[in-house]
């Protein structure tokens, strides 16, 4: 196996891996808002829930292509 498939192949389960932890984190987060949240909560924490639900897409998207080859050398 090359080093380079062997990189590619590295990199692929590193972003899969980051997205599935991040919807696994994505997830508990907005669970906590949705039992916790009071007139306390930031304004911001649907933002948060929304981009960490946007950078899980990415990040399994990159792992598919980087995966496949698919990148545009």
């Amino acid at each position: 196996m090359k080093t380079s498939m062997l990189l590619q192949l590295l990199f692929s389960l590193l972003f899969i891996g980051l997205g599935c932890y991040q919807l696994i984190a994505s997830r508990r987060y907005f669970r906590q808002v949705k039992l916790h949240g009071n007139a306390e909560t930031s304004p911001f924490a649907a933002m948060g829930v929304w981009t960490s639900f946007v950078m899980e897409i990415i990040f399994i998207i990159v792992g598919i292509v980087a995966g496949f080859g698919l990148a545009i050398n």
